[in-house]
């Protein structure tokens, strides 16, 4: 919602000192100030007319941005020692059933979905006339096969037989590639496919937990499978050979991912040892939010769709997707002829690299012994890289929505401004990804919850204790069970004329 600001008790949530702890355990949330204008503008309008969180809106923005440009560019000398930072970006929203995941991602996706559709239009009759030609090399070559076993020019059709081959396989290099990056529910085999037919490009994008159930190997009862991720943050070099499939290369993998969840999937996979151990975890932004069930109203009583916004938005992202890579494809192999871009690189400005130094200062005392982050200290030390990732997307959108196409969105460099915007996303979210991976014991849910009760005073009910408390209803339920069995706290419930059922919480004995 509109009003979705930075969370009780959190009163300066992008400050960068060390032990910036969150008064009463309230977690901050992301505002709009966080972004460049039109994608501002977006996030607001979206919220306020879907009733949805502000929050939620703002990462899923961030994250289809990130989408259309993901794989096309790099970020070069950060540092004398850190000489570059790829495009991938990782991005989790944590959200009870009924927290409008599935509107807010039909929304943000739309027009990609729109524009892969347009595509596929344009280049349908390019298509028809590269796989017509593939048929006829094709079929010349059988020709050539069978004319060997009966003719004795052999020397003869070899060099036929050659000919053809090289027309079959120039054809195919000129068979133009479907522009269908989004992948949902698939195993990590058939991402690798995607990717093979995509420049080594794609997007996971589910508004449910299943490709997180995939890569576990959960829904299979499979060993899990977290190398391609793995390598596609950093863009490493991947290559697959198995039995009775032949084998799959990927000179340059980079994926965005953009997933909407339930808490109890998290909990049960930030426990899953492979996860942590691998540390594929610590590659994501988290953003963990309570439900919205109870501030619902009326669709007729929501602000209006604007679609003036819509449309600048759908335009700036258009000429995003429409941006290339830089220069000509280099072609790997005379078998596996995967398609590699030549990526644009891009700087960061004076300011931002000073910007980035002082974030990346403030994360080492933060992660040091004693410090907020020592418990997700590996995070920590990915967090300044997911910063300039996340500005390099800013920079990118702001120079598309004003106007520039094609390879002139990639020229210019960082700035300041947007290095500090997505500072402070990283900053905010360091928080949740702590309250996602290091879950409260259940004393410390107790002591928080009872706060809360005390301050809304005894005979408060459920519905203004998770206004209250920010949480979800998983860890309400969590810390009222414990208050009840230490005989803190006892719970009444009331049925009402109108047949509602209304929880309080009372103090015990009383």
């Amino acid at each position: 919602m509109s009003n979705d600001t930075y969370a009780e008790g959190h009163e300066n949530p992008s400050s960068l000192e060390e032990g910036g702890a969150i008064q009463n355990n309230s977690i901050p949330l992301l505002q709009v100030e966080m972004l460049p204008k039109v994608m501002r503008e977006m996030a607001e309008m979206i919220s306020e007319s879907q009733q949805l969180p502000l929050s939620m809106a703002i990462l899923a923005l961030i994250s289809t941005v990130s989408a259309c440009v993901c794989g096309k560019w790099r970020a070069k000398d950060i540092t004398r020692n850190w000489r570059k930072e790829m495009s991938s970006l990782y991005i989790c929203i944590i959200a009870e059933s009924g927290g409008r995941k599935s509107v807010c991602f039909d929304m943000v996706n739309e027009i990609i979905r729109k524009w892969q559709r347009k595509k596929a239009k344009e280049l349908y009759p390019k298509i028809r006339d590269a796989k017509k030609q593939i048929g006829l090399a094709a079929d010349r070559i059988r020709e050539i096969d069978e004319e060997m076993e009966v003719e004795g020019r052999t020397s003869e059709l070899l060099q036929e037989l050659e000919g053809a081959e090289l027309e079959l396989e120039d054809a195919e290099l000129r068979l133009p590639i479907l522009p269908d990056m989004i992948i949902n529910d698939a195993t990590p085999e058939a991402m690798e496919i995607r990717l093979q037919e995509h420049y080594g490009r794609g997007s996971l994008q589910d508004p449910e937990g299943g490709p997180l159930k995939n890569l576990t190997g959960d829904r299979w009862k499979s060993p899990p499978s977290f190398e391609l991720l793995k390598k596609s943050w950093s863009g490493e070099y991947h290559r697959v050979d198995r039995i009775g499939r032949g084998s799959l290369e990927l000179h340059q993998p980079q994926m965005n991912v953009g997933l909407m969840v339930q808490p109890v999937l998290i909990e049960q996979l930030a426990k899953n040892p492979a996860m942590r151990g691998e540390g594929l975890w610590n590659r994501f932004l988290f953003l963990a939010l309570p439900s919205m069930v109870e501030d619902l109203v009326p669709s007729n009583d929501a602000p209006d769709f604007n679609p003036a916004i819509a449309d600048e938005w759908n335009e700036t992202l258009e000429r995003l997707l429409e941006a290339e890579h830089n220069g000509e494809k280099l072609v790997h192999g005379k078998t596996g002829r995967q398609k590699v871009p030549i990526l644009h690189d891009l700087y960061l400005t004076d300011g931002a690299k000073e910007a980035r130094h002082e974030f990346e200062k403030s994360l080492i005392a933060q992660y040091r012994i004693g410090g907020r982050l020592e418990e997700v200290s590996e995070w920590a030390m990915k967090a300044v890289g997911i910063a300039i990732r996340i500005a390099t997307v800013f920079h990118l959108f702001e120079r598309a929505s004003k106007g520039h196409e094609f390879l002139s969105v990639f020229k210019d460099k960082v700035s300041k401004q947007n290095m500090e915007r997505a500072i402070k996303i990283v900053d905010v979210l360091s928080y949740h990804f702590v309250a996602v991976m290091v879950p409260d014991t259940d004393k410390q849910k107790g002591d928080y919850v009872l706060s809360k009760i005390r301050e809304l005073g005894y005979g408060c009910t459920r519905r203004a204790l998770l206004r209250k408390t920010h949480k979800n209803k998983a860890y309400l339920d969590s810390a009222i069970e414990y208050l009840v069995v230490e005989k803190r706290i006892r719970v009444q419930r009331e049925k009402k004329p109108n047949g509602s059922k209304v929880v309080s919480y009372h103090e015990y004995g009383n």
